[in-house]
């Protein structure tokens, strides 16, 4: 993933993505499951933490990466 500085990273992961939002597919009233909002914070949350340890954010990381392997396990519940 790059980021640009003069993009936000909403801006940076929607045109990624390639579509206005992918969190509005995983959306319950759109169908979307816990376990598939599930997999997309742990992606997401797994990313995020990998950003701020690249910018010596170990706090923010380190919550980042509790997120990610919280989401992580009820995905595969």
């Amino acid at each position: 993933m790059s980021f640009s500085p003069r993009k936000g990273v909403a801006e940076t992961l929607t045109a990624q993505a390639g579509q206005p939002s992918e969190a509005g597919a995983l959306d319950p009233a759109n169908g979307g499951s816990r376990a598939e909002t599930a997999a997309y914070v742990s992606q997401m949350s797994g990313e995020l933490a990998a950003l701020a340890r690249l910018c010596s954010l170990d706090s923010v990381a380190y919550f980042l990466e509790m997120a990610r392997r919280e989401a992580s396990s009820i995905e595969q519940e």
